[in-house]
């Protein structure tokens, strides 16, 4: 907690690089986990760009090879069998394809999640949980206290999984706390936009907007990959919308921008 930032994020990202640095280390010949980066069509984009990353002992331009290759030759198998498929079907075969339509390759390229992702998911929770059970000990409240707090997609997570707990309306305050201090800044900024005021910037609200973009998102790459996909394979299943839960909210839980305005 004393780096800026999301201190979640940071320990995602670093299991991330931890579990590649191990992959790539001691597992780039071991059959099962090139089988089940098979399945999976290897990594999400998040955690491929992280490969040449790291450090040159893991000799991650020969890793990498070794899974591109094995992905690649998935492809070209599965592609002409596909080919051949579709030249063989019977009339009635492809009467059916049309009525019930087709098992797309694509589907049949990727049969599960990132591996990587499944880890850091796993990572994610359990740190949740501790920050959850250790919010009121005195040093961990004082060092969280003094830090920028989680973001907001990881405090939504948290509350997902542990609004039940007891601790959960502590962290409710600490997060609102953050929220008003973040905007005081912000907004401080943009007044002094002002050419009367622009040399009264400090150097902390000159760097608001970027605390801001990762409070309010995250950092770069951690909420864009799949340790999610599950949350969204279940919308598209259920026929609703990702942003059905907000259409469907009662008339009380939803602002206008209206009421935005009137509370500035």
């Amino acid at each position: 907690m004393e780096k800026p930032g999301c201190p979640i994020c940071h320990l995602i990202l670093e299991d991330s690089r931890g579990y590649l640095d191990s992959l790539m280390y001691e597992r780039v010949l071991d059959v099962p986990t090139r089988l089940d980066l098979m399945e999976s069509f290897g990594f999400c984009s998040w955690h491929t760009w992280q490969i040449p990353t790291l450090p040159a002992i893991c000799n991650p331009t020969v890793g990498f090879s070794t899974f591109a290759s094995d992905l690649l030759r998935k492809f070209d198998i599965l592609a002409h069998a596909t080919i051949k498929r579709d030249h063989e079907k019977w009339p009635w075969q492809r009467w059916l394809k049309k009525i019930f339509g087709k098992v797309r390759l694509s589907s049949r390229m990727k049969g599960k999640s990132c591996p990587a992702c499944v880890h850091v998911a796993q990572s994610e929770h359990y740190y949740l949980k501790e920050l959850t059970g250790f919010i009121q000990d005195d040093h961990f409240l004082s060092a969280y206290e003094t830090s920028g707090g989680i973001c907001l997609p990881h405090f939504f997570s948290l509350e997902q999984s542990f609004s039940n707990q007891a601790n959960f309306p502590v962290l409710l305050k600490l997060q609102l706390s953050k929220v008003r201090s973040l905007r005081n800044t912000i907004d401080e900024f943009i007044r002094k936009q002002d050419h009367r005021f622009r040399d009264e910037i400090t150097a902390t609200e000159a760097k608001a907007w970027r605390m801001a973009m990762e409070f309010l998102s995250g950092q770069p790459g951690v909420f864009n990959n799949e340790m999610r996909s599950d949350l969204l394979s279940n919308h598209r299943l259920d026929g609703m919308a990702a942003d059905g839960n907000f259409k469907s909210a009662s008339w009380f839980d939803r602002i206008s921008v209206g009421d935005l305005i009137s509370s500035h």
